[in-house]
């Protein structure tokens, strides 16, 4: 059986950058596939419900949760409280995985420390109906000094009866500027004759104009837009 290609970008806090400035976190080569979701809250309290769309006979073997850690230099970030299908979690100093990079550049704070943090939350995962319940407190410190953020749960699961897939799981450690670019050596051949896909996972995703959405190139190729405005975020990115 031909392998099936599919890739995930995951950026998280993507405001543009420089090139070769992002670390593959995880890939692998299996039979089944991936789901994901999650949601950025900055410093509020935010309840999430969607569905986990996993085929029947499927064994998950991998749940990641990733966070975005928002700072300034020498400001401890407190952990943050979030409950996953009633479970509670927690992103602390120790979870960070990235170096520090510039995540946000605004008129009143520069976020300059911060960091991707990821969590193995395999063998504490549950779920049952086939849905997904996420709930985080809100923060009690200041926000203009750092916080948990852009939490994203990226679920694995294996099935000998789907085909063969590549996945590769790649975060963001680039600064703030007006375009980003990713110049990734997978680890595995991409066989284009088979699916494949390319997602992008991030927030304050900012266009050339208000309510903008972002040009996605790949290997110069326009594929499309992602991005424009949201109701829940305090920018128009």
């Amino acid at each position: 059986m031909k392998r099936t290609a599919i890739y995930i970008l995951l950026v998280f806090c993507i405001f543009k950058g420089f090139a070769q400035s992002h670390k593959i976190f995880e890939s692998n080569i299996i039979y089944g596939g991936y789901t994901m979701n999650g949601m950025n809250v900055n410093f509020a309290e935010k309840e999430m419900k969607a569905k986990i769309l996993i085929p029947p006979g499927s064994t998950i073997s991998k749940v990641y949760l990733f966070a975005t850690q928002d700072g300034v230099p020498n400001f401890f970030v407190p952990p943050r409280n979030v409950f996953i299908n009633d479970s509670l979690f927690q992103h602390y100093e120790f979870s960070r995985f990235t170096k520090p990079f510039i995540s946000y550049s605004g008129i009143s704070v520069v976020f300059d420390e911060s960091y991707i943090n990821v969590l193995d939350i395999t063998n504490r995962f549950s779920y049952s109906n086939d849905s997904l319940h996420v709930f985080l407190e809100t923060i009690n410190h200041d926000p203009y000094k750092g916080f948990m953020a852009s939490f994203t749960i990226v679920i694995i699961y294996e099935n000998p009866a789907l085909p063969k897939m590549g996945y590769t799981i790649v975060l963001n450690e680039q600064n703030v500027d007006h375009y980003l670019t990713y110049n990734v050596q997978f680890p595995h051949p991409i066989q284009n004759d088979k699916p494949v896909g390319f997602g992008i996972w991030g927030w304050h995703m900012c266009g050339s104009f208000q309510g903008d959405n972002s040009d996605i190139y790949v290997n110069n190729i326009h594929i499309g837009d992602v991005g424009g405005e949201e109701p829940n975020v305090q920018m128009w990115c």
